[in-house]
């Protein structure tokens, strides 16, 4: 598998665990108190994984844009 189709399909299952996380903190008070606790709380450990999978696959960008010596210009 090519790390591009990789990153489409960490970037798609990113966004729609972060939607699910922002629709249940919004609507924590209209949801039974175990519904919440099993999709809010467990879906924030499965986000949090897929953003450590978002970092470690665009690592090489993180690198050259943060870490990079002041003065180089990667573009050119």
């Amino acid at each position: 598998m090519k790390k591009s189709d990789l990153l489409k399909g960490v970037n798609t299952v990113l966004a729609v665990s972060f939607v699910l996380q922002l629709s249940t903190g919004l609507l924590n008070n209209s949801l039974p108190h175990k519904v919440f606790e099993f999709v809010h709380e467990g879906g924030g450990l499965f986000l949090a994984g897929c953003v450590v999978a978002h970092l470690a696959l665009n690592w090489s960008w993180v690198k050259m844009t943060f870490f990079s010596k002041k003065g180089a210009n990667p573009s050119k």
